[in-house]
This record gives structure tokens, sequence and C-alpha cells, in this order.
């Protein structure tokens, strides 16, 4: 005897047509019958309609299709970065930002959003701020500016804020905490920016900082701390705060002797400084009281250089990259650091400039790895027994982004 038909008996996908149907109101019930049916119409494409009806007024900026841009100036570029900010991946790609959006039904699959060109050099860095509930994107670029973008949540496409001027060579590091912004270049010059809520403009506070006399390499914020770190090329870090007269003083430093520090990042849950080397060693620093920092531990897991590292998960998962073509997962919270499920991934690229991971809601584990290469945004998805892999270019029209799939089951 056949079952009644049933509407959960459709998937994902087809539940979507459905409810392309429905009203602003009804949909917003639907919402509310269970969490599948609230994942299903949390569909961008559902509310579309509804929301440029009511921004039909506002006047939309004219852009060059991204694809054009692409053939006429950018053509073998690379992808300089890629972060990760509320379900979106935004990258930056020779002259221009580009938004990526995870499709909520196929949550594999990344499409092009926006675009935005406005720097007239290649931009070197980026960084992303949130400051209420305005998000910002921050761009440094070899035309020795800085861009900042925002969006607002009635609005979601970034569009140019403001230009900030002050520096006099390319800017290469871009780092963020609360309401301060710091630029430096590589001669090792930064510039202070602070953010006026009422006026949603940045002004500058200090200009031609001395940072550190032999050069910058790496630039982070710790937000925690409320404190700027700086690796110079002489592998000196410095701890930079903000006093009560809004100046930069350097508040702690110390040097790392026999290594050289190609990467770095800031683990709030520790406290500790994770150093990745040319060695391939990842050097973890802490401070105990008023104590200097010293190393506490020592990660060994890549067999060549650490190109990158990253924070995944609330301070749980470290990510590191190596140029021995190995991404690797360390469980920061666990006696054992490094993961016995999901150590090792085996990658194509020996050089990797950003890595970025997002969490699974459930589970808690590392969901997907993003990274960027050679005219690719690469997506790596974990599955309980396999990965599946992703490649999505930016050199064709928004709707063929997605151009191979792979899979990997055989995972260290």
């Amino acid at each position: 005897m056949n079952a009644a038909p049933n509407i959960n008996n459709f998937d994902d996908v087809h539940l979507c047509c459905i409810f392309q149907w429905l009203s602003q109101r009804d949909l917003a019930a639907a919402s509310g019958v269970c969490l599948r049916w609230r994942n299903v119409t949390r569909d961008f494409t559902l509310w579309k309609p509804f929301t440029q009806k009511e921004l039909i007024h506002i006047p939309k900026p004219l852009a060059t299709p991204f694809w054009e841009h692409y053939s006429k100036n950018a053509r073998g570029l690379k992808f300089r970065s890629v972060k990760v900010v509320r379900g979106e991946a935004i990258s930056a790609w020779g002259k221009t930002i580009t938004v990526w959006q995870r499709h909520p039904v196929l949550p594999h699959t990344y499409e092009c959003k926006q675009t935005t060109t406005s720097h007239t050099g290649t931009i070197t860095c980026f960084a992303l701020r949130q400051i209420g509930l305005t998000h910002l994107v921050i761009t440094g670029s070899a035309d020795t500016t800085l861009k900042v973008h925002t969006s607002s949540p009635h609005n979601l496409e970034y569009h140019e804020l403001q230009t900030l001027r002050g520096h006099t060579s390319c800017i290469t590091r871009i780092a963020c905490f609360s309401h301060y912004i710091l630029s430096a270049t590589s001669e090792g010059k930064g510039c202070l920016w602070s953010y006026k809520t009422q006026d949603r403009q940045f002004s500058a506070i200090q200009m031609n900082i001395e940072l550190d006399s032999q050069g910058i390499n790496i630039l982070e914020g710790a937000a925690h701390i409320q404190q700027f770190i700086t690796v110079g090329k002489g592998n000196s870090i410095k701890f930079w705060s903000i006093d009560h007269g809004k100046k930069l003083i350097c508040r702690d430093q110390f040097k790392i002797e026999g290594e050289v520090i190609t990467s770095a990042v800031y683990c709030h849950f520790q406290p500790t400084l994770l150093l990745g080397t040319e060695s391939g060693k990842i050097l973890v620093y802490g401070k105990r009281s008023s104590i200097n920092f010293h190393c506490q531990a020592i990660f060994e897991g890549h067999r060549e250089g650490v190109a990158a590292l990253n924070i995944a998960g609330r301070d749980r998962y470290l990510l590191s990259a190596g140029r021995d073509r190995k991404i690797k997962v360390w469980d920061l919270k666990s006696e054992s650091p490094l993961l016995s499920h999901s150590n090792t991934i085996d990658i194509e690229e020996k050089s990797i400039s950003s890595l970025e991971g997002t969490i699974s809601n459930q589970s808690g584990r590392l969901h997907r790895l993003l990274y960027p290469t050679d005219g690719f945004l690469r997506i790596l998805q974990f599955l309980p027994n396999q990965i599946n892999r992703y490649a999505v270019t930016a050199a064709e029209p928004f709707e063929q982004k997605k151009v191979s799939t792979e899979m990997d089951v055989n995972r260290t």
C-alpha cells in the first residue's frame, strides 16, 4: 500500500521551487515549521524579488563585469588572499575584491555575488572588520592608498566608503582591532587610523610610525589583548598598544634566534602566539604573568616552510599550510594537538598565501577549508569518510564558477 504524499519527501531543491510561490508573510510562517524549512526559506533567491522591489529606488553604481575586467586587465594574476565572514568568502585578486556567497541549498557551491574594482594598482593586502552592524572591507594597494568598503544589514552589497591617503610606498600589511586600523609598508613604516561612528569615516591619528627599521614581514591584530603584533625581517617581534593619547607605543618585544619566521597567528584561547618557520616547525610562544615571552611548545609536522597559519572554531583548530604541499589541522584544546582522523590533507600547490576554515554548527568539527591559488579559489569539504575537492574559477561568467569536483578518500 502506497504511503500518502508528503511535502517533506521532496529534497531541498524542489522544496525551494515550491516556496518561491509564497508571499513574504507565508515564507516567514514557513520558516517556523521546523529546522529544515527554516534553512530552505533562508535561500536568498526566495527573498530577492521582495528586496529588489524595496530597494529599486536606490541607484546602483555601474561596475564592469568581472570576466570582462579579467579578459582585459588581469589575466594570469593570482588570488592574493581569502577571508570568510557571515557565510561569504571575500578574496582579493588583481585590482578587484570578489565576494563569493555559499548557496544555502547546495552547500558545496560558492557563487560570485559581487565584484568591486576601485584601486588603480594591484591589491596587496586586505582586512575585515565589523563595527556594530556595519561590515567593513579595508584594502591596501600598490597605488599607496587604502580603500574602505562597507555594507549594511539592509543592503548586503559592498560599496566604497572612503579613500585613505598617507603612505608614500606600496602598502603590504593591514591589521584591525576595535575601531583602529594599522597599515604598514615593507620598509617598516606604519599609519594608524581611527573610525568615528558618528561620521562613519576613518581619520588619521599617527603617520609614518617607525615599526621596524629592517622592514615588516607580518602584521596581526590581537583583539583580545587590544594590541597589534609585528614581525620584522630580522625576526624581531613587537607588541603595540594605543595609549590614552591615542599614540601607538611598543609594550613588549622579543627576538627569535636560529629560525626564520614565515607566518604568524595569535590564539586567544591560551593566549599564545603561534609562529610558522622556514624549517617547517610551528613555535608556540606564551607569557606567564609579567614574565617575558618564552617558547612553550613546538609542533613538528611539515618537512618544509610553513606558508600560512590560521585559527578556526573559536580558537580550537590551528590550520597550517606548508611548502611540502600539505595542510595540517591541529586541535589546540586536545592533549595530543595533531588530530588523528584528519591531520593531513595533500594539495597540489606548494605555497599558499592564506588559509580559511569553517566549522559545522552541528558537530563543531572542521567543515570546509578555503585557500587561493593561481586563478582559482580552492574549497575542501570534509565529510565523515571523504574529502570533496572543488575549484572555483575567476575567469568565467558568474554562472560558471564551479569548474571541477574531485573525491579524496585517502586521508592520513
